[in-house]
Protein backbone atom coordinates (compact mmCIF):
# COMPACT_ATOMS: atom_id res chain seq x y z
CA UNK A 1 0.00 0.00 0.00
CA UNK A 2 2.72 2.10 0.54
CA UNK A 3 3.67 2.43 -3.34
CA UNK A 4 0.55 4.07 -4.54
CA UNK A 5 -0.18 7.85 -4.56
CA UNK A 6 -2.77 9.52 -4.76
CA UNK A 7 -3.90 10.50 -8.17
CA UNK A 8 -4.39 14.42 -9.27
CA UNK A 9 -7.56 15.31 -10.12
CA UNK A 10 -7.42 16.45 -13.86
CA UNK A 11 -6.21 13.02 -14.72
CA UNK A 12 -9.00 10.95 -12.84
CA UNK A 13 -11.35 13.05 -14.86
CA UNK A 14 -9.57 12.24 -18.03
CA UNK A 15 -9.49 8.46 -16.84
CA UNK A 16 -13.42 8.77 -15.84
CA UNK A 17 -15.17 8.51 -19.36
CA UNK A 18 -13.07 5.25 -20.05
CA UNK A 19 -14.11 3.61 -17.39
CA UNK A 20 -17.55 4.32 -18.41
CA UNK A 21 -17.00 3.09 -21.64
CA UNK A 22 -15.54 -0.17 -20.45
CA UNK A 23 -18.89 -0.70 -18.15
CA UNK A 24 -20.59 -0.38 -20.74
CA UNK A 25 -18.85 -2.70 -23.45
CA UNK A 26 -19.56 -5.22 -20.22
CA UNK A 27 -23.06 -4.49 -19.80
CA UNK A 28 -24.29 -3.97 -22.97
CA UNK A 29 -24.00 -7.80 -24.34
CA UNK A 30 -26.35 -8.99 -21.25
CA UNK A 31 -28.90 -6.55 -21.53
CA UNK A 32 -28.77 -7.56 -25.33
CA UNK A 33 -29.07 -11.50 -24.12
CA UNK A 34 -31.87 -10.69 -22.00
CA UNK A 35 -33.51 -8.99 -24.46
CA UNK A 36 -33.28 -11.86 -26.80
CA UNK A 37 -34.27 -14.67 -24.38
CA UNK A 38 -37.60 -12.34 -23.75
CA UNK A 39 -38.51 -11.91 -27.34
CA UNK A 40 -37.61 -15.82 -27.94
CA UNK A 41 -40.10 -16.86 -25.21
CA UNK A 42 -42.48 -14.35 -26.05
CA UNK A 43 -42.21 -15.58 -30.03
CA UNK A 44 -42.18 -19.30 -28.85
CA UNK A 45 -45.14 -18.79 -26.21
CA UNK A 46 -47.52 -17.16 -29.47
CA UNK A 47 -46.14 -19.41 -31.68
CA UNK A 48 -49.19 -21.98 -33.42
CA UNK A 49 -46.97 -25.04 -33.05
CA UNK A 50 -43.76 -25.88 -32.39
CA UNK A 51 -41.44 -27.69 -29.06
CA UNK A 52 -39.90 -26.33 -25.91
CA UNK A 53 -37.13 -28.02 -24.14
CA UNK A 54 -36.19 -27.32 -20.85
CA UNK A 55 -32.88 -28.06 -19.16
CA UNK A 56 -33.73 -30.99 -16.65
CA UNK A 57 -34.66 -33.00 -20.26
CA UNK A 58 -38.88 -32.22 -20.46
CA UNK A 59 -39.85 -31.65 -23.97
CA UNK A 60 -43.43 -29.78 -24.41
CA UNK A 61 -45.26 -30.13 -27.62
CA UNK A 62 -48.04 -28.25 -28.72
CA UNK A 63 -50.14 -28.19 -32.63
CA UNK A 64 -52.79 -25.40 -32.91
CA UNK A 65 -54.53 -26.93 -36.19
CA UNK A 66 -57.44 -24.44 -36.23
CA UNK A 67 -54.77 -21.67 -36.05
CA UNK A 68 -56.36 -19.57 -33.45
CA UNK A 69 -54.14 -17.01 -31.37
CA UNK A 70 -53.71 -17.94 -27.56
CA UNK A 71 -53.02 -14.28 -26.96
CA UNK A 72 -55.58 -12.39 -25.18
CA UNK A 73 -56.09 -9.30 -26.94
CA UNK A 74 -55.64 -5.84 -25.02
CA UNK A 75 -57.81 -3.05 -24.89
CA UNK A 76 -56.92 1.02 -24.07
CA UNK A 77 -59.42 3.16 -23.75
CA UNK A 78 -58.88 6.72 -23.36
Amino acid sequence: MDNFKEMEYSKAVELEGGSFIAFLGALLPLAFGAIGNIIGTIKVSSSNNGELKTKDGNTYKWNNETKESNLVPVYYYF
